[in-house]
């Protein structure tokens, strides 16, 4: 241990400190990258679950939508037709502005391919819709609700694309729930870790700087100055080679030491 009786103390204590502070660095760096990661996630997840909501309120729409056209090729009466009406380019609206949502939001390829293909259909539908509407005005039921039953499938397609994008969508989301708490327990891991090592070496290294480095030699220091009181000058002085604090307070005692031979020497010389 040359090295450390050639190191100041205050050297050696700043040492620990800054050994103490790169572990709180180290934790605290673990800690943001962690909340970044989860975050990151966490948004990403939400835009699955705000996907699966809007794929859902568009399967709502779509089947009030269809509802209200089929209601068209009934006798009704012109203030119930006109609602049906309304209500019909109503539920359209909305349900277009829900598949414009989806179109931003989908990731993959398979989702953008479900949108495409429930938008196209709803087209062609949206044809036979106005269609249905002018016959249905002209009072010619029966032929309006025979082309609304030969078109009724559409709502069918329509459905099963927007469900299957609701479905991967909340799974997506069930899947980042799962990463989340993954990264929220290695973060708990890796910082319970450093700070286990870390605190433990820093405390282990600071007593052994403490014990090595300035209790033991100080106690050594003490009892061969209390020997020196006594009145032995035969001693040999430890520490008086080394460089730090320590090793100034031996070549102290060193001196008395040899100032005290030097008075015995003359002591016997005068006798």
């Amino acid at each position: 241990m040359k090295w450390l009786n050639s190191v100041k103390l205050a050297p050696k204590l700043l040492a620990a400190v800054v050994f103490l502070t790169l572990v709180s660095a180290t934790i605290a760096a673990i800690a943001l990258q962690s909340l970044w990661r989860v975050s990151a996630i966490t948004e990403t997840m939400e835009a699955a679950q705000k996907r699966s909501l809007s794929a859902g309120r568009a399967t709502s729409n779509l089947l009030a939508y269809f509802r209200h056209v089929e209601f068209l090729p009934i006798s009704l009466s012109e203030e119930a037709r006109r609602s049906h009406e309304n209500d019909a380019n109503e539920e359209l609206r909305r349900l277009l502005g829900r598949i414009d949502e989806l179109e931003k939001s989908v990731m993959t390829e398979e989702g953008r391919r479900a949108v495409m293909t429930a938008r196209d259909v709803l087209a062609k539908y949206r044809l036979v819709h106005d269609q249905i509407a002018a016959i249905s005005r002209a009072g010619d039921f029966d032929k309006a609700g025979a082309i609304a039953l030969e078109h009724s499938t559409a709502a069918d397609v329509i459905r099963k694309e927007l469900r299957g994008v609701e479905d991967r969508s909340l799974a997506r989301a069930q899947e980042l729930v799962k990463q989340v708490k993954a990264a929220e327990n290695f973060a708990e891991t890796m910082i319970g870790l450093v700070a286990l090592l870390g605190i433990g070496i820093g405390i282990g290294f600071s007593l052994f700087i403490i014990i090595v480095g300035v209790t033991r030699p100080l106690g050594q220091m003490s009892q061969t100055m209390n020997e020196l009181a006594k009145g032995r000058t035969d001693l040999d002085v430890p520490g008086a080679d080394r460089k730090d604090e320590v090793g100034d307070m031996g070549r102290a005692v060193l001196v008395f030491r040899d100032n005290a031979r030097e008075r015995l020497r003359l002591e016997e010389r005068e006798r």
